[in-house]
Order: structure tokens, then sequence, then C-alpha cells
């Protein structure tokens, strides 16, 4: 599972971490934020797969 969240939004990226969720790396989040309006803060779930 995949997720996306806005930078400012520390509250619920912790909230995510805390229940197994890592974020993207530097360079896979970049990837990801192309074409985006905005740039986001990517995570996925440590037993999912993308």
């Amino acid at each position: 599972m995949t997720l996306r969240r806005a930078t400012r939004d520390d509250v619920a990226i912790a909230c995510y971490r805390a229940n197994g969720f890592t974020r993207l790396g530097a360079e896979e989040e970049r990837a990801w934020n192309q074409g985006q309006r905005r740039a986001w803060v990517w995570m996925v779930l440590a037993s999912s797969t993308r």
C-alpha cells in the first residue's frame, strides 16, 4: 500500500510511521512527484509491495 501526504503534515506522517509505513528514498520520491502540482511525502507500508 502506498500513500501520499502533504510535506507539512507531520502529525499524520508520524502516525503512519508508527503503523509500519516508511518514506520512500529521495530519488524515488522525486520520481513519484514528477508531474504533481506540488511535492508530496510518499510512504509505503513495509509489508506491502509497490
